[in-house]
């Protein structure tokens, strides 16, 4: 028996990539907030120029605190949760009419001894994973671990999987199926959007590192599409001594004051006025 390729995930943080094929991003499927987020920790120790899965060794520990939810509660939900993920089915739809259906984890083992969890994503889906090169979905693990929604999650990665396009049209039947809204309720829009949309924009909208707005589209008084509209946030400029120097470095680099004339600056004010502490 072929033994299995373990890698111990070591110093798992928010900062943590998270590569996937824009057809798995787009892809139909339908998981609780605790079992994207176990997931999306999963797939965040993949790296798109990789050209194998491994089977990933987790510590529970370590689980909890990047996912957020105490350590008892995921000691105690770990099966139920994996034994879910494991029975749901990702349905990816191909542009050409095409489709493809697989569980995306096929292997999951606890080893209580050493409080961790040995987690194997299925070889059917390597080539929405692995040696990505165009037309994927990138975003820090952190955007995704800050909501609560199971909706927020799911439409922030389609978002992300658009944002090159800056705005989209998403037909509500659509919208449906990529989030599994199956429920008899949802087949009115007034309540996609009061129980779906609004309050998972919203929190994307908060919590991430994208703006998502959007316009209504109707056939006579029925609304049957969206017009998405999508845009990255400005970056946050931070504030420390590292981050300034390197920004005075970089303006000094740059520039090299090629456009003052010497005499007439006291550079010692010029560069606390660049530096933002004037």
């Amino acid at each position: 028996m072929k033994a299995k390729q373990l890698e111990m995930a070591l110093d798992i943080d928010n900062d943590n990539m998270v590569y996937q094929g824009n057809s798995l991003a787009l892809a139909h499927y339908d998981m609780t907030t605790l079992e994207q987020k176990l997931l999306l920790t999963m797939l965040s120790t993949i790296k798109k120029e990789d050209t194998k899965l491994k089977t990933t060794v987790f510590r529970v520990s370590d689980l909890a605190k990047i996912m957020g939810v105490p350590s008892d509660n995921l000691y105690r939900d770990l099966k139920k949760t994996c034994k879910s993920i494991m029975g749901k089915i990702i349905e990816i739809q191909k542009a050409d009419g095409s489709w493809e259906l697989f569980n995306i984890i096929s292997h999951a083992e606890y080893k209580s001894q050493k409080g961790c969890i040995e987690i194997t994503v299925n070889k059917q889906a390597e080539p929405y994973l692995l040696q990505l090169k165009e037309l994927f979905t990138s975003f820090r693990l952190g955007n995704a671990m800050s909501m609560n929604s199971k909706y927020a999650i799911r439409i922030y990665q389609v978002c992300k999987a658009n944002l090159f396009k800056k705005s989209y049209v998403l037909s509500l039947d659509e919208l449906r199926l990529q989030l599994k809204l199956t429920q008899k309720s949802y087949q009115e829009y007034s309540c996609i959007r009061t129980k779906v949309l609004q309050p998972a924009l919203k929190e994307i909208n908060e919590k991430t590192d994208i703006n998502i707005t959007y316009e209504e589209i109707k056939v006579g008084r029925k609304v049957v599409s969206l017009k998405m509209f999508v845009s990255e946030k400005a970056k946050r400029v931070t504030t420390t001594k590292k981050t300034k120097t390197q920004n005075y470095n970089k303006f000094n680099k740059e520039s090299s004051f090629n456009n003052f004339e010497p005499r007439q600056y006291d550079y010692d004010k010029l560069e606390k006025k660049l530096l933002g502490w004037e």
